[in-house]
């Protein structure tokens, strides 16, 4: 029982710090400032509701998207709801 709390307590740990700076927007809200970002290997380009919820992406995701503009993005992929609540369901677990 201890060998599975303290493996349980590392595998926490290394999620956490592997997300570094998204750790801080566990509770991001809509503000109204749209962010267009730009995936840094393949181009993509999508529209996130703001920089936190990119960066969180980016954490839970694997992805490296960079903010360009606020805004709507020229041939934009929007994060559907649907994606949305699958962000939320990740940073739940």
């Amino acid at each position: 029982m201890k060998t599975i709390a303290t493996l349980l307590l590392v595998a926490f740990m290394a999620l956490s710090w592997s997300c570094g700076e998204a750790k801080t927007c566990a509770g991001c809200k809509p503000d109204g400032r749209i962010v267009c970002a730009q995936e840094e290997n393949t181009g993509a380009l999508v529209a996130f509701g703001n920089d936190c919820y990119m960066k969180l992406y980016n954490c839970l995701i694997g992805t490296d998207y960079r903010f360009l503009e606020y805004g709507q993005c020229p041939d934009l992929k929007s994060l559907s709801k649907g994606e949305t609540e699958s962000l939320d369901q990740a940073k739940a677990q």
